[in-house]
C-alpha cells in the first residue's frame, strides 16, 4: 500500500484561544501496488523524529482503526495521546544559610537515568551517583590471627586515610590505610589480634561534601557543611508526556513517520515546526511567525508544559482628577506624568495648566494659544452654548517628579466664565508591579505570554510590558510583549517579574473599566 497526503499535518482549529490545540489534523490517499484505491478499516499509527532517516523518535502515538472511503481517502487527528519525551528543568530548593540537609520532589516524574542535580558547585547524576567510589579488600588469616589484607578495589575520591575496621568472630585486629591519588593503595596491619575463624574489613566512604539521595520519587541532599544562603538546587531530566507540544520544541526539524497495518511508509514526512501550527513542506514567514508566537502568548497559560504564575494586576494608569472650577484650582501630587487631557465646558475663555516639579521648576503645558475649539452644540433650555473640549498633550519633562497641577481659569473679555470639569493624568510607571516568580527557565528560546481580561480589546491601552529579573535585581531580559521571544544562553534563576503598561498614543483617551492580568507565562519553543 502506498499513502499519498494530501493535507499533512495541519492544525484543526488555529483560532482557538480557550484550549490547547493539540489535536493535530492529518488527510491522505491509500493506494495499492498498482495504483487503485485501498479502501476498508485501516490500523494507523505514527512516530515523530528529528532526522528524515534513524535519528531519535520524539514522539509516537498509536491511531487505532479508521475507515478509508471508496476513493482511497482518509483522515484524523492525533498529538494528545501519545508518547513524547521532553526535556525539565527546575528549581527544588533554595538554602537557607544554615540547614544541612533538603528534601524536594520533582513535579513531573523523571524517565530512568536522566536525573541529574547541581547547586553551582556540586554536582550528581543517576547514573554515575555521588562522587567518590567506596574501597573495598579482603583479609588474610593464620592460626586464628589477621595477618594481612590484599586490596581488591582501591576506590576513589580519598583526600585521607580513611578508617579502616575489622569485624568477624575474634577480638582486636586493627588496620591503617593508605591513600595515593585519592586511592587506596594498601591495608597494613595494626595489631593482628586473636582468635579469628573469619575476618572482613570494612573502609570508610570517602568524604562527599554533598550526597544526594533518590529513592520512591523523593531527593534528599545531605551536605557536609551548611552552605550559605540562597544557593539554587537545580534538577533537569527528561520526562515522558502524552501531548506532542514537547516533542514540536524538542528539535529544530521534524519528521513524520506513518504506520498503516504494520507497513511502514516511505519516505518520512518532512514537517515545519512552529508553535501549534505544522504546515508540511511550506516556509513560514517572519509575519506569520509573529502572529504564532503571540497566539502562543495569549494561551501559554493553557499549555501544561508552560511555567506559569497565577497574578492579579489590575492597570490603573489614568488618573482623572474632577475639577469643576472657574478659578484657580491647585492638585498636589506626587507621581511622574507622561501625558494629560484636560477637558473643559466651556467656549472662548482662556485658561492655563502648570506643572509644578519637585525641583522647584515649572511649566505651563495648556495655555489658550494651545486649544483647538470644537464647534458648539445649542442648549434649548438656555441661552448658551456647550462645549465638550478635550485638550489633549505630552509633559515635556516626564523624567521630573510632580509635586502639584494648577488650572488657572481666567476671565474673558465679556466676563463670562465656563467650568474647567477634569484634568486626566497618564503615570509614566504608577502602576509597576513587582512579583515574585521564582522559578528557573533552562537554556533555549521562550516565548511569554499573559492571560487578560479582555486586555486586547480595549483601545485605550498600547503595550503591557514585562521585564525579568535575577536573584540580585538585576535585568536578564526586557521590553518583553505578549508573544515576544528571547534567547537565554544558559539555565536562568527568575526571582521577579515587572509589568508595566503603557497607553496608546491616542488623544482621545478615555478612562474605561480597568484591565485585570490573571497569570504569566513561559513557554520553551527551542
Amino acid at each position: 500500500m502506498k499513502n499519498i497526503t494530501l493535507l499533512s499535518v495541519l492544525l484543526a482549529s488555529i483560532g482557538i484561544a480557550h484550549a490547547v490545540p493539540t489535536a493535530i489534523n492529518y488527510q491522505g490517499r491509500l493506494t495499492d501496488g498498482d495504483g487503485n484505491p485501498a479502501s476498508g478499516s485501516k490500523l494507523f499509527s505514527l512516530s515523530l523524529y528529528d532526522a528524515a532517516t534513524a535519528g531519535n523518535e520524539l514522539y509516537t502515538e498509536t491511531i487505532g482503526s479508521i475507515a478509508v472511503d471508496e476513493n482511497g481517502i482518509y483522515n484524523f487527528q492525533f498529538g494528545a495521546n501519545g508518547t513524547s519525551t521532553v526535556a525539565e528543568a527546575e528549581t527544588l530548593a533554595v538554602t537557607d544559610g544554615s540547614s544541612t540537609v533538603y528534601t524536594a520532589t520533582p513535579s513531573t516524574t523523571p524517565i530512568a537515568g536522566t536525573l541529574s542535580v547541581s547547586d553551582g558547585t556540586y554536582s550528581w547524576n543517576e547514573v554515575d551517583g555521588n562522587p567518590g567510589e567506596l574501597a573495598t579488600a579482603t583479609t588474610q588469616l593464620g592460626n586464628g590471627f589477621v595477618i594481612g589484607y590484599a586490596v581488591t578495589n582501591g576506590g576513589e575520591g580519598y583526600t585521607i586515610a580513611p578508617v579502616v575496621t575489622i569485624n568477624g568472630d575474634g577480638i582486636g585486629a586493627t588496620a591503617t590505610a593508605e591513600v595515593t591519588n585519592g586511592v587506596v593503595t594498601a591495608i597494613n596491619v595494626g595489631d593482628v589480634g586473636s582468635g579469628y575463624t573469619n575476618a572482613t574489613v570494612s573502609i570508610a566512604e570517602p568524604p562527599a561534601p554533598f550526597v544526594v539521595d533518590y529513592s520512591a520519587g523523593e531527593l534528599t541532599f545531605t551536605y557536609e557543611a551548611a552552605p550559605s544562603a540562597g544557593v539554587q538546587i537545580t534538577a533537569s531530566y527528561d520526562a515522558n508526556d502524552t501531548s506532542i507540544v514537547g516533542a514540536l520544541s524538542a528539535a529544530d526539524a521534524h519528521w513524520l513517520e506513518l504506520s498503516i497495518d504494520g507497513d511502514i511508509q516511505s519516505p518520512r514526512e518532512r514537517i515545519l515546526s512552529v508553535p501549534f501550527a505544522q504546515v508540511a513542506g511550506s516556509v513560514v514567514s517572519e509575519d506569520y511567525q509573529s502572529k504564532i508566537d503571540k497566539l502562543t502568548g495569549e494561551i501559554a497559560h493553557l499549555i501544561p508544559r508552560s511555567i506559569s504564575k497565577p497574578v492579579l494586576i489590575e492597570i490603573d494608569r489614568i488618573r482623572e482628577i474632577p475639577v469643576n472650577s472657574r478659578f484657580e484650582t491647585t492638585i498636589t501630587l506626587q507621581t511622574y506624568v507622561r501625558t494629560f487631557i484636560l477637558q473643559h465646558n466651556g467656549g472662548n475663555n482662556t485658561f492655563n495648566l502648570v506643572f509644578n516639579y519637585h525641583d522647584g521648576s515649572s511649566e505651563t503645558v495648556i495655555s489658550d494659544s494651545d486649544v483647538d475649539y470644537s464647534e458648539p452644540v445649542p442648549d434649548p433650555n438656555r441661552n448658551t452654548w456647550d462645549w465638550d473640549i478635550k485638550v489633549w498633550g505630552e509633559n515635556p519633562h516626564p523624567e521630573k517628579l510632580i509635586s502639584s497641577v494648577v488650572t488657572d481659569g481666567l476671565r474673558p473679555s465679556d466676563g463670562f466664565r465656563f467650568n474647567i470639569t477634569s484634568v486626566t493624568l497618564e503615570a509614566v510607571e504608577s502602576h509597576v508591579l513587582l512579583f515574585e516568580f521564582g522559578e528557573t527557565l533552562s537554556s533555549g528560546e521562550w516565548v511569554v505570554g499573559y492571560e487578560d481580561d479582555d486586555l486586547h480589546s480595549k483601545n485605550e491601552y498600547g503595550d503591557i510590558f514585562l521585564r525579568l529579573e535575577d536573584n540580585n535585581g538585576i535585568t536578564i531580559v526586557r521590553d518583553l510583549k505578549q508573544g515576544s521571544r528571547f534567547h537565554l544562553d544558559s539555565n536562568t534563576y527568575v526571582k521577579d517579574v515587572a509589568i508595566t503598561a503603557s497607553l496608546a498614543e491616542n488623544p482621545n483617551v478615555e478612562k474605561n473599566s480597568d484591565p485585570k492580568i490573571k497569570s504569566v507565562s513561559f513557554y520553551k519553543v527551542k
